[in-house]
């Protein structure tokens, strides 16, 4: 079931604007949220499963999401939440980019909430995406986000990564979505 609710309605949720053009995700957990193009009706909230057998909290969203999660043949994003991790860079080398993108590189992630990495493709694919994972987490270590956004539309890509969030976790102020991407390094 996809649950489609306004950010706003969330116990904790981000107060970036959302722009005209783009739908808040909640997941089926009510955990975690993010803000898509409203063309991305491919959408997935069913919670996937942590190696310890915990559910977790799952988003993912596409114009043709089996093309997205296949490969560089459509735009999208996938966020999940996994338990705690110390080393972001142990979700990067599990879940990162292997091959695809003309350049990869890595750089630190800070916003006013998450701090962590973020993965840097470009020129992705025959579509020539470009493709960034953020691992992060809040001060409080409670949990880890790990974002994957691919898009040939740098306002897509930044929406995303601005309004991704935990719903009863810590708020972003608001922000500008014309503001970059907040990436550092």
């Amino acid at each position: 079931m996809n649950v489609l609710i306004a950010l706003t309605l969330a116990t904790t949720a981000p107060t970036i604007p959302i722009p005209a053009g783009y739908t808040p995700l909640v997941d089926d957990t009510h955990t975690i949220v993010v803000a898509v193009p409203e063309g991305w009706t491919g959408v997935d909230t069913a919670s996937a499963v942590n190696d310890d057998g915990t559910p977790r909290p799952y988003i993912a969203a596409s114009p043709d999401l089996d093309a997205f999660l296949a490969g560089f043949d459509a735009p999208g994003m996938l966020y999940a939440e996994f338990p705690y991790a110390s080393d972001p860079k142990v979700l990067i080398d599990r879940y990162g980019l292997q091959s695809g993108c003309e350049d990869v590189s890595l750089h630190t992630y800070d916003d006013p909430v998450f701090e962590g990495l973020v993965q840097v493709g470009t020129n992705c694919g025959a579509e020539h995406l470009t493709w960034n994972m953020v691992v992060a987490s809040p001060a409080d270590h409670s949990m880890t986000a790990l974002v994957q956004v691919q898009s040939a539309d740098d306002s897509e890509m930044r929406t995303v990564l601005l309004t991704f969030n935990v719903a009863g976790g810590p708020s972003r102020p608001s922000a500008p979505v014309e503001s970059g991407p907040p990436t550092s390094g």
